[in-house]
């Protein structure tokens, strides 16, 4: 496979932000997922890409520069008259108010991300409209055994520990957690962070590198402890 070119198994995604060091961020971490990126920053571009290239999925910024304030609606609107309603759209921009986000989608967009960028949450949009790397794919992906008794289950496994959020921890490791599995956590440094040297975290969403073969996972704390809340708030504080 020439890494330059999209494949059935590798969709193409374009994408369009005046913004060239996001433009970079955001292809770094979409062709992570095993994707074919190409990005722009203009207008006349990104239609004659949508048009040449036939993108499987298309991401826009309402913003394009100060001369294109709120650019993007105008370029969801033309789409969706060129196109129709089959191309998935995507909007990724800072507008965070109902109002523009009611009218992106009443124009056509498929969802609406509030920038700065969530890579898990990007990632699980995706995953309705276009086919991620399965499991299976991936070069290392390590699998247990485990007893096929019913019976409760323990399995201790290390991972890094990449953010810490005012709701909850980001972690990384070899090993794919799935969405809605309880995590238990425990330590010196979790009892620094939120007053608690062990706790019992819900897997809110997971991501697959495919590039490296490692796994990341947001981890949530319990939204109905107020202490933790607290806790956790004044260590971010501190760390400023």
């Amino acid at each position: 496979m020439e890494e330059n070119k999209p494949t059935l198994s590798r969709p193409y995604i374009l994408t369009i932000d005046d913004d060239e060091e996001f433009n970079v961020l955001l292809k770094k971490r979409l062709e992570a997922l095993g994707l074919f990126v190409q990005t722009t920053t203009s207008p006349k571009d990104f239609f004659h890409k949508v048009k040449t290239g036939d993108p499987s999925l298309c991401i826009v910024d309402l913003n394009l520069g100060a001369q294109l304030s709120g650019a993007g609606f105008a370029i969801i609107q033309t789409i969706r008259k060129v196109k129709g309603p089959k191309l998935p759209l995507i909007v990724l921009s800072r507008r965070a108010s109902n109002r523009d986000v009611a009218a992106a989608l009443e124009l056509g967009a498929n969802e609406y991300l509030v920038k700065p960028l969530d890579e898990l949450l990007l990632a699980e949009k995706l995953r309705h409209f276009i086919k991620l790397p399965s499991l299976n794919e991936l070069r290392a992906c390590p699998l247990f055994d485990v007893s096929d008794r019913l019976g409760a289950c323990t399995i201790k496994v290390q991972y890094h520990i990449k953010k810490i959020e005012e709701f909850g921890i980001h972690v990384e490791g070899d090993h794919y957690l799935l969405k809605g599995t309880t995590v238990k956590l425990k330590g010196k440094f979790l009892e620094e962070v939120t007053g608690q040297d062990e706790l019992n975290l819900a897997v809110h969403s997971s991501i697959a590198f495919p590039q490296t073969g490692r796994f990341e996972s947001y981890l949530e704390f319990d939204p109905y402890n107020d202490g933790i809340l607290q806790h956790t708030r004044r260590w971010l504080m501190n760390q400023m």
